[in-house]
Formats: C-alpha cells, structure tokens, sequence
C-alpha cells in the first residue's frame, strides 16, 4: 500500500479456489469382435475416460443393460472359456454390473462371454458417471459364426411306389436341419444305393444316377429335385432302401437308411410298364 510517499510492506493475498465438477467427461467406448462360444476381455483399450477436472472425479461404470447373447463377467479365471460357463457357483460368478476406472486401471480383468448360441450380433450399454453427469454408451458386439452343431435327420418318412413306378422324394418323406448351417450346404452323401431301381438327381435339364460316394442337398430335396425309379422285375417282394450319412463341410451324421416299400401288382391285375 501506499499513499505517494511512504510504501507499506508487502503482503501475500491468497485466493482459494474450490474444485467444482463442471467437465463432463469423455467416454471412449470401442465395438469387439468375438467368435461364437468364446471371449473377449474389455480392457482399457476398449472401455477408457478423459476428464478435465482437477483432482480427478471418482468414474463409476454401470452395465445398465446386459447382452441378450452373452455375460459381463469378472476374469477370475484367465483365459480358460470353459470355467466361464453355467452353472454359477458363487457371487464371483454373477454377472458384472457396477465397476470403477481405477479399478480397471489397475488389475481388474472385465470379459464379455459369449453364450454360444447361433447369434451372429450381440449389444450391451454402459452408463459412466462422475457423481454430477452421466454418459452412456453401447458397444456393439460382432459373433464370427462357428460350424460346431451336427446335422440331424428330422424326418424319415420313407417311400411308398408300385412296380415301375418313378416317385420324388421330397422333404414330406426325408429331411434334415442343421441349426448352423444353410440347406444348399448340408449334404446327404451316398453310402449304397438300391438293389431294386436307382436313385436320380437333376442336374440343369438331366437326371443323373447317384452312386456310393456322390451326394444331394437338403436344398435338392427341398426343389423335389431327387427321384427314386423302380427297375425291378415283376414279382419284386418287400423293400427297397439306400444309406447315407449327412454331412456339413466340418460335422457327420451316423450311418443312416431310407425305406422304400414296393407294392406288389396283386394276380388279375394287368401291368402296363411304361419308359418315362
């Protein structure tokens, strides 16, 4: 201070500011990428926060909605997917719903789990807050579908024809699913083929005779584009049948057979064979 002449001592004057939580911080969230059955660890490269405010705020996450197809779990058990799956045993083993980013800075392991169903996307929302605001985030999961379901046989209805006679064999008598695979893919290979007429499969404008070895589509049956022709004698008794084991590119079936009863022409009747 001074009055023009005389000059006072100097003397510090202090201002105290006061931290308000005024920045709303910036939350980094990436989409991942995991294969059917396994996953994926939501490491501070996926999950990450900015935030301007000094001293730092205390970042809480909430997993305010879980994935339909998977689980945020706690990585108790490293990297082994097997330990990950049902059934839970204990609280380490609920599903993950609030954690910290000191926390995840600093040791905690967070996995996104896949349930290894036949889902090809996945989705689950995090909401970040500093006690003030609140932000939230979806990440978005990617499931690179995996060929690990077997093909079953879901109808075997066999065949019904008289002497002669050329029937398709359409998906009303013989089909087959496979929940991870598409019809045009899923293969009825040839084991045997009749005793008592052949089997055909057209081809553009042909059929052609199958033999051991060669297959059709669920898709071929689906198009009746599989025949049976009777080429036994009159006077052929009983059943005809063919064997073959369903494949998927990576899965096979057991050995399998298809039943095809031949009516016989009763005496007084009159047979007239005809080529087709």
């Amino acid at each position: 201070v001074t009055d023009g002449k005389h000059r006072s001592m100097e003397v510090p004057f202090y201002v105290i500011i006061r931290p308000i939580n005024d920045e709303t911080p910036s939350f980094l969230a990436r989409n991942i990428t995991v294969s059917e059955g396994q996953m994926c660890e939501l490491d501070p490269s996926i999950i990450n926060v900015v935030d301007l405010d000094v001293p730092a705020d205390s970042l809480t996450f909430t997993v305010s909605q879980q994935p339909r197809h998977g689980m945020i779990r706690s990585g108790t058990h490293g990297n082994d997917v097997v330990l990950y799956k049902p059934p839970i045993l204990n609280d380490q083993e609920l599903p993950v719903h609030d954690f910290t980013m000191d926390q995840l800075m600093h040791g905690l392991k967070l996995m996104y789990v896949h349930d290894d169903s036949e889902s090809t996307a996945d989705k689950f929302t995090v909401q970040l807050s500093d006690g003030k605001h609140k932000v939230r985030k979806v990440i978005s999961v990617q499931v690179l579908p995996v060929n690990d379901e077997r093909p079953f046989l879901s109808r075997n209805n066999g065949l019904e024809v008289e002497m002669g006679d050329i029937r398709i064999i359409s998906s009303i008598a013989l089909e087959a699913e496979d929940k991870d695979t598409p019809k045009q893919h899923l293969y009825y290979v040839m084991d045997s083929v009749p005793k008592h007429g052949v089997l055909q499969l057209k081809e553009s404008m042909e059929w052609q005779d199958l033999y051991p070895g060669m297959n059709c589509s669920q898709e071929d049956i689906d198009m009746n584009r599989l025949r049976y022709v009777h080429t036994g004698a009159i006077g052929t008794k009983g059943q005809d049948r063919f064997h073959f084991h369903l494949m998927d590119g990576e899965n096979t079936s057991p050995q399998q057979h298809f039943l095809i009863s031949i009516r016989n022409i009763e005496k007084g009747e009159i047979a007239v064979l005809t080529k087709a």
